[in-house]
């Protein structure tokens, strides 16, 4: 059947963003900054004016907003279009949010927005407009195709940085997903069908869309997002006594070097390792400082462990440096403390605190201090973090055949409290409040980020759990992930 072509809207599009852009109070000290928004390619006609008249207001278009994957499990933190839905909601606009199963295939959730469009009450002069942001769109789609009695009813579709063709980060991830992540339960978000990600596959989408003409009753529009590498600015911290262990407590250092290879800059600031996260603020801070960046680009922190810890010390303490950061990325980060400091942070310090060691200086000593759940929880209380920030968090736990011999005394200690830990931090420790939580990882504390059994070569350590190949994976998604929702 094929694929119908494709309609030119964005000479249109440009100017009517364009003037919305330089009326607005906040963007005027980047007034003609536009080309900064919307990349123009060669084959782009130029507007006839620079801006153009904007449309009049419509208060008869009702709107439905789709989430896309995994948007069911971070909805309290990040819904697509949140603030412009607030903006547009005073002018008359009815706007609501279509909640589909963030983990579910997208013939799962058409059926969702099948009842949503069933049970919507229309007046006649109500125009229906679908938008869905990512594999929202492709679930928008697949309910036109799927329920042609309720088609008739949608006016519009938009798609807003969808997935309409797959991706192929989804045929690299569908069969990790489906073994390590499918069946977690996640407070959130119900595990649904697990088809999130099957249904992304390049393959699979393509072949369902060149046989599946979708209804000529309705207009279709697309707005594409996709980013330079060479303007997102990655860079990892490093965790507690990282320092101490150079070939081995860099956290994702083979996977970091492939996305190089792709474009994408990223430096990894190897803080000290056995100092407080006060001292390791100060390191993180110079670095930050020296960071040139232009109108666009936009800088990722990506904390490992104590990294993370570090981070939002960083944050706090020198609150001029981080307006320069867009988003934070916790992994396995010590973010509320973890009891194992609380036992041990008294005896580093009598007996190591200031022991000369060949690869690491002491520092301030403070690494256990800070790390100590009577520390950090407390420290989060009365110190809240910068709203300019969006905060990600990738948790780790596993049980216990799982886990490294080189953990297994610290993952049976904090068992009393919870058996949900990584070896060195419990679950819910992990998680930066108020912001968004990506997925519980089945690795150990250090599977998930160090190569430490591969650096290590001893047979005691050949059952464990590591996967490095899975490791280099979740990288690539979490940065892909990140891109896309620090760019859109």
């Amino acid at each position: 059947m094929g694929i119908p072509s494709v309609k030119d809207g964005r000479a249109r599009f440009r100017a009517i963003f364009c003037k919305l852009l330089s009326d607005a109070l906040e963007y005027h000290d980047k007034t003609g900054n536009c080309e900064n928004y919307l990349t123009r390619l060669s084959d782009e006609r130029m507007p006839v004016e620079q801006f153009g008249q904007l449309p009049d207001n419509n208060i008869n278009l009702r709107i439905l907003i789709v989430p896309g994957l995994l948007g069911e499990c971070i909805a309290d933190a990040a819904f697509p279009f949140e603030t412009a839905m607030e903006q547009l909601r005073p002018l008359g606009y009815q706007i609501e949010s279509l909640m589909v199963s963030g983990r579910s295939s997208s013939d799962y959730n058409a059926k969702q927005i099948a009842r949503a469009v069933e049970n919507l009450v229309l007046d006649k002069e109500n125009y229906l407009i679908l938008i869905g942001h990512s594999k929202g769109a492709v679930d928008i789609l697949h309910f036109l195709v799927n329920y042609p009695e309720l088609a008739h009813r949608v006016d519009a579709v938009v798609s807003a940085a969808g997935a309409i063709n797959g991706s192929p980060l989804a045929n690299r991830v569908a069969d990790i997903y489906g073994k390590l992540g499918a069946n977690l339960p996640i407070r959130e978000c119900e595990p649904g069908d697990g088809g999130a990600f099957r249904s992304l596959e390049r393959s699979a989408r393509l072949t369902w869309m060149a046989n599946n003409p979708l209804p000529a009753s309705v207009k279709y529009y697309s707005v594409v997002s996709f980013t330079d590498r060479d303007r997102i600015k990655i860079i990892l911290v490093t965790g507690a006594f990282a320092e101490c262990f150079p070939k081995m407590g860099k956290p994702y250092q083979d996977a970091a070097a492939r996305l190089e290879k792709l474009g994408y800059k990223i430096d990894t600031i190897v803080v000290s390792g056995r100092s407080s996260s006060g001292y390791n603020a100060a390191m993180i801070a110079e670095t930050v400082d020296g960071v040139e960046l232009e109108a666009t680009e936009r800088v990722i922190l990506l904390g490992y462990s104590k990294g993370a810890t570090d981070i939002l010390h960083f944050l706090v303490d020198y609150p001029e440096h981080a307006k320069k950061v867009t988003a934070v990325l916790s992994v396995a980060g010590v973010i509320n403390g973890t009891p194992l400091a609380d036992k041990f942070a008294d005896t580093y310090e009598n007996w190591f605190q200031n022991t000369p060691t060949k690869a690491c200086e002491p520092g301030d000593g403070g690494v256990l201090k800070s790390l100590k759940r009577s520390v950090q929880f407390p420290w989060l209380a009365v110190n809240p973090l910068p709203q300019n920030v969006r905060y990600f968090s990738i948790v780790a736990f596993t049980h216990r055949e799982n886990v490294q011999p080189g953990l297994l005394f610290t993952y049976d200690l904090p068992r009393n409290i919870d058996p949900r830990n990584d070896g060195q931090v419990i679950f819910y420790d992990q998680i930066i409040p108020g912001g968004s939580l990506l997925g519980y990882i089945n690795l150990d504390h250090w599977a998930i980020a160090v190569p430490v059994k591969e650096k290590t070569a001893s047979s005691a350590w050949e059952d464990a759990a590591t996967h490095p190949h899975v490791r280099a994976l979740l990288f690539e998604a979490m940065i892909l992930l990140l891109v896309e929702k620090i760019t859109f």
